[in-house]
């Protein structure tokens, strides 16, 4: 009570973080008020009952860095800070508070935590390529998420022992254009963050063969697909309440006196754990809903009773089934997830972009490609937007390994790198250029001046194919709800010392799934065969190998119920060594892990067929071939053009070698292709064209 002779003053000091502030102790009780303390966050806006709060929009920055003290007041007291004076330098404030009896022990350390700022500070650098109330914006949505999740309780460092804050760690903005909106996303520098087992931080993404198997099967099917996006995914994980904890520096762009940290309490986008606390969690949401996650590719799941499949990449979600219970479990998962849905392959004509790839709906299967602007992309790092075309991938002449040959300077070594780099990113979409560019990333090391030159010509092909497309589209129909018996076919075939320095032999493999293409292999075998028969039994192996997988995968999902693994082959030695048991006198050197392929025959899991040289696909992927070669397995590898781009520039790249110029008395020129699918008049004013194909896209087999 005021009038009591206990009554006692209490007042203090209150850092406003600038080096000039004051607070004096109020001397008269007249002035002194009473009220309840008005708590305001970063979100909630002023206070408009606030005296205070009237400055507050005014000021600048440094006025606003007030500091919260805890205990220091009690529930019926409030501390009203406000500026002495109206002008915006002034630095003196007056505290008034009101006389009351209570319990404080004065020995009680204050610990203080500072609020957050209403808006960020934005850095000057930023301001050149980014509007400010747009960043502002961005900035704020992703704060309000932080807020929505309790992703972290924030401490002072007052209440942190040394080692907690010397191990603490840093947040960095990642700012990016989306559409006409900024995308702004508040990261962990977890490069810095200390793991007791690196094993703790791996998380498996899908790889394309499970993607296209998938595909085909839901082809087969008659399956919905649809896309979905999960918002901020990696917050909806909660990190391990007895783990020991994580602090981070809050971002200074709403914290500016660096005082104050964060105790995580959620996956946040950085940590080097983060991506294995969020596919934990997803798989623990998916597995209370019978879900089952498949051992042969941790990022598939399957609800046996419904016939859904989902397929999971980081926060990218594909859902193959029934339409109708594909929509009952979007629901569910708008109920533990911040999720939407960004698209379907169900019409012709849909288009989605999913494992960094485009994938697009026609009559009859589904397109995957990656975009022309990807090549031109490359063309113009590399100065070739004006190159002529290559009908080839590469110089079918063998070559040959020369003494001089100049390595490429630090420059030109990075640029050959970079660009290598991006063709192995599509190179599984391509796999006409396979071999070319597994022989480019060989010399990733040590790039010479005729690796640039092979790089080069490769670059002229694809500016006449970028229109080529990979087609899913399975030749036999299944039924959803009974699996079936079926057989993977595998082509292999090998080029015995194909490379002129080292003399080791290449494996090429082709693997078909209800008649359609869905993985292909080109490889440089690990050891030097002795002979053909020896290299041609590499490549069985490496068939079988990558065979045992998929194999593995379409009955853990009940997608099958008995498979064969089908490994056709050209070499009838190495069909013999691999159906023989044991070793022989000529083959005792070959190593005991490539006679596995022995019992697998044996038990009838795998079957060994022979096939002619010339109607072997896997030959493309060992070596480089001619024209009329390449042309002759387009179709089976699963190639197409689509017609709907620009086909005269894909077909006049085909069809150049092949001209023929006859001259006729009436003046014009006939072009005679040797395709029987074609003909080309090109008169002196107009020029037909005729194609057989009624379809958007024609097979390279045949030239349009």
């Amino acid at each position: 009570a005021p009038d009591s002779p206990e009554a006692e003053l209490h007042a203090g000091t209150v850092d406003t973080d600038m080096p000039t502030a004051k607070l004096d102790r109020p001397r008269d009780d007249d002035e002194l008020e009473l009220e309840r303390p008005v708590i305001r966050s970063r979100t909630s806006g002023p206070d408009p009952t606030s005296t205070s709060s009237l400055h507050d929009l005014q000021a600048p920055y440094q006025l606003r860095r007030l500091r919260r003290y805890r205990d220091i007041y009690p529930s019926d007291a409030t501390a009203n800070v406000e500026p002495s004076s109206s002008s915006m330098d002034a630095t003196l404030f007056v505290v008034k508070t009101k006389t009351l009896q209570v319990d404080v022990e004065v020995a009680t350390a204050e610990e203080h935590v500072e609020y957050a700022l209403k808006d960020p500070i934005i850095q000057e650098y930023l301001l050149a390529e980014y509007p400010k109330d747009k960043l502002q914006e961005a900035m704020n949505s992703e704060m309000n998420k932080m807020d929505e999740f309790q992703v972290a309780d924030v401490a002072a460092t007052s209440s942190l022992t040394p080692e907690q804050l010397a191990g603490a760690l840093d947040f960095t903005w990642v700012h990016r254009w989306k559409g006409n909106e900024i995308r702004s996303r508040l990261c962990v520098r977890g490069f810095k963050q200390h793991v007791d087992d690196i094993d703790d931080t791996y998380a498996s993404t899908p790889v394309l063969l499970i993607l296209k198997v998938l595909l085909v099967h839901a082809l087969a099917v008659n399956w919905s697909i649809f896309t979905y996006d999960v918002t901020t995914a990696f917050l909806h994980a909660v990190l391990d309440p007895s783990a020991d904890p994580i602090f981070v520096w809050a971002p200074e762009e709403y914290y500016p006196s660096n005082t104050t940290l964060w105790r995580l309490k959620r996956a946040v986008y950085g940590l080097r754990t983060a991506p294995r606390e969020w596919q934990d969690h997803f798989a623990e949401e998916r597995l209370r809903k019978n879900f089952k996650r498949l051992k042969s590719n941790g990022n598939v799941y399957i609800h046996q009773q419904f016939q859904i499949v989902i397929l999971a990449y980081v926060d990218d979600l594909m859902i193959f089934g029934d339409p109708q219970h594909i929509m009952d479990f979007e629901k569910h998962l708008q109920e533990v997830f911040l999720i939407k849905r960004t698209g379907h392959l169900n019409e012709e004509g849909s288009k989605i972009r999913f494992l960094g790839r485009s994938l697009q709906r026609t009559n009859s299967g589904i397109l995957m490609f990656e975009e022309p602007e990807y090549y031109m992309q490359i063309l113009k790092e590399l100065g070739m937007e004006n190159c002529k075309e290559a009908s080839t991938p590469a110089s079918s002449t063998t070559p040959t390994p020369t003494d001089v040959d100049d390595a490429l300077d630090a420059s030109q070594h990075a640029l050959y790198r970079r660009m290598v780099g991006k063709l192995q990113w599509q190179h599984l979409l391509r796999p006409d250029a396979a071999f070319t560019i597994k022989e480019l990333a060989r010399d990733l090391t040590s790039p010479t001046e005729s690796s640039f030159r092979r790089l080069k010509y490769l670059m002229k092909y694809f500016k006449g194919t970028m229109h080529y497309k990979l087609l899913i589209q399975p030749k036999v129909r299944l039924d959803a709800n009974t699996a079936s018996d079926c057989n993977l076919v595998i082509p292999s075939d090998a080029n015995w010392a194909g490379c002129p320095t080292t003399r080791r032999s290449t494996s090429g493999v082709l693997i078909e799934y209800l008649g359609a293409s869905v993985h292909f292999v080109s490889r440089t075998q690990s050891l030097v065969a002795q002979s053909s028969a020896e290299s041609e039994l590499y490549a069985i192996g490496t068939a079988i190998s990558e065979g045992l997988h998929i194999r593995s995968f379409l009955q853990e999902a009940s997608f099958v119920r008995n498979m064969a693994i089908e490994v056709q082959t050209d070499s009838s030695s190495a069909k013999s060594i691999a159906k023989q048991f044991g070793t022989s006198r000529k083959t005792r050197h070959i190593q005991l892990r490539y006679l596995f392929m022995q019992d697998l025959v044996r038990c009838g899991i795998v079957q060994l067929t022979k096939i002619a040289g010339d109607s072997n696909p896997a030959d493309i992927f060992t070596k480089f071939v001619k024209l009329d070669v390449l042309r002759r397995h387009l179709q089976r590898v699963g190639l197409v053009i689509d017609r709907s781009q620009d086909i005269f520039q894909v077909s006049t790249s085909w069809s150049r070698p092949n001209i023929q110029l006859m001259k006729v008395t009436s003046g014009s020129q006939c072009i005679k292709s040797s395709s029987t699918s074609s003909a080309l008049l090109i008169g002196c004013i107009h020029m037909s064209v005729t194609l057989e194909s009624d379809n958007n896209f024609d097979t390279c087999a045949s030239t349009p």
